[in-house]
């Protein structure tokens, strides 16, 4: 294995350090989600341009460079992290519930611990 086996732990912190005190920011790893809340439509995009142009800023003033191919601007739902997020809220990603047709049942622990947390995922979508 090539690599420092806290790199990926390193760079989130790092990350997370170069986010901190912005609002409507979530970053998991190296995807970094600008969010905006609001009464009306309207609102929540004036909200997500104004947290958007902090984002750049702190990036600016950091010299971080973004991947401009890969970000995507202004949608109005968005699969991050095995999730949808829209205006209407938090629901799993159909491609991740559609896994659970074709699970063949766990034959290790390991296979029961990977199987456990995919339905712990799913589990806070389920009505109460």
């Amino acid at each position: 294995p090539f690599g420092i086996k806290s790199a990926p732990e390193e760079f989130q912190r790092r990350v997370h350090e170069a986010l901190e005190g912005l609002t409507g920011i979530c970053s998991i790893a190296d995807d970094i989600l600008v969010f905006g809340s609001g009464n009306t439509d309207e609102d929540a995009l004036r909200d997500h341009n104004k947290n958007l142009v902090a984002l750049l800023n702190r990036a600016k003033e950091l010299n971080l460079k973004f991947n401009f191919q890969k970000c995507k601007i202004g949608l109005d739902q968005v699969k991050y992290m095995g999730h949808i997020i829209s205006k209407e809220g938090l629901r799993p990603d159909p491609a991740k519930v559609a896994v659970i047709s074709d699970l063949k049942p766990p034959k290790s622990k390991e296979e029961t611990q990977r199987f456990l947390g995919f339905i712990t995922y799913l589990g806070k979508f389920l009505p109460r």
